[in-house]
């Protein structure tokens, strides 16, 4: 079964507007799906970002990667 990819917004997982499916192009099988958002997704992503980004500036690169699930 293919994995299933959907949007992370402000720290929550989010089904898209719409699912694509990336096939590989050696055989053409079905390798993942995923959920494309919208002008409000990208907007919501962004406003996240920000007001994130005082907090994960002060922490560590290591400490970013942990939360990031790197």
């Amino acid at each position: 079964m293919a994995r299933e990819y959907q949007l992370f917004i402000g720290g929550s997982w989010k089904a898209g507007r719409e699912i694509r499916e990336i096939r590989s192009p050696a055989d053409g099988k079905v390798v993942a799906r995923s959920h494309m958002g919208g002008v409000e997704d990208m907007q919501a992503a962004v406003t996240a970002a920000a007001e994130a980004a005082p907090a994960m500036r002060e922490l560590s690169s290591h400490e970013r990667a942990k939360i990031l699930g790197q």
